[in-house]
Parts: C-alpha cells; structure tokens; sequence
C-alpha cells in the first residue's frame, strides 16, 4: 500500500497496476488481507493530537472500493487488522481486540488469556501487544508481542507469545517464540 493506493502485480511482478482505495489519507502502517472474496485494506484516514484513525476499504476486483463500518472509538492507532480467508475481520491496539464475524455489522472482544507460567515467573505478563495474525491449515494464530516498553529476552531473543484459535473467537496460548522483526541498523 502506497499511500492511499495499492499497487499490486497478480502475474509475480511482470506487470504492475494501481488501484486507488481513497482520495485522501495519512502515512501511518496499512495492513492488507486477501480474503477468498476479495481484498481489504485498513489505513490511516485522519490525525489528530498524536493519534492516527483507521478506516477499512474493500474492493472484489481491486478497481471498486467501499468502507467497512468500524467502531470509530476504538480504531485509533492499531497495531493489527486481519481479515481471515472466510471473511472474519479483526482489529488490534495493544492487547485489546475486538472481532466481526459479520463483515463489519457487529463487533466483539476477544479476550487473550495470560501466559500464566511466564506471568507467575515474571510477576506480570509482558505480552500486550498483538502484532500480526495470520492463518495455517485452518487455524487461526496471533503473535502477541511486548510493545515500545519489551525487555523480555529468552535465549538472547526478545520474546513473543503465540496464540491459536480453531473457532476464530477463542484462543489459548501456544508457546512463546522469538521475535522475528528484522533489526534495524543505527
């Protein structure tokens, strides 16, 4: 995502088209998800005081766009959006997330359980962050990271805390992994 349009190539980057989403926008990190009917892309559309607010557009052929209704007071500053293959769409900031099982009618939360083990050993928890999601035979996972403020490191790596859902709605802690965010130089 290029702005507010999506440049794309659908034969391995031989050719390239643009497909513009909105009019307007603002530079802060889209997510895009390919879904089985289509594509949706969530970006920032306004700003104000420090905060950046989403907007989701979704188009079947990546020429006609539409808005996604979205709960305007929590889609401020996301850390994630996904939308699953059979049209589950989900948002994050932090560790809060809700869920639409109904292409943006409704919402609800979903609640990460604590890594209880690691939360016991530390004294709290120090995932509060979902970062990413995505989908492996059929089961949905979330990779909880630690946020601006994470010092957690196990084996010289700063830790993540991976989760799975077979439902969409309900998930359990898998097991911590290491941080695969490539690191940046200076």
């Amino acid at each position: 995502v290029a702005g507010h349009s999506l440049l794309y190539s659908m034969d391995r980057g031989e050719t390239w088209k643009e497909s513009r989403v909105r009019q307007s926008g603002y530079a802060a990190d889209p997510f895009l998800s390919v879904t089985e009917s289509g594509y949706y892309v969530t970006m920032a559309v306004d700003r104000s005081l420090g905060s950046d607010y989403y907007a989701t557009c979704y188009s079947e052929d990546l020429e006609n766009w539409t808005s996604i209704s979205l709960p305007d007071a929590f889609c401020t500053n996301l850390t994630c959006s996904f939308w699953t293959k059979d049209g589950k769409g989900y948002y994050a900031k932090g560790e809060e997330m809700l869920v639409t099982l109904d292409g943006g009618d409704t919402f609800q939360d979903i609640v990460l359980p604590e890594t209880e083990e690691i939360a016991d050993e530390l004294g709290f928890d120090p995932f509060d962050t979902v970062e990413k999601m995505y989908e492996e035979d059929g089961i949905l996972y979330a990779v909880v990271g630690q946020g601006d403020d994470g010092d957690y490191v196990k084996d010289g790596k700063l830790a993540e805390a991976l989760y799975q859902s077979e439902d969409g709605v309900n998930f359990s802690f898998v097991e911590e992994i290491a941080d695969d965010t490539p690191e940046q130089a200076g």
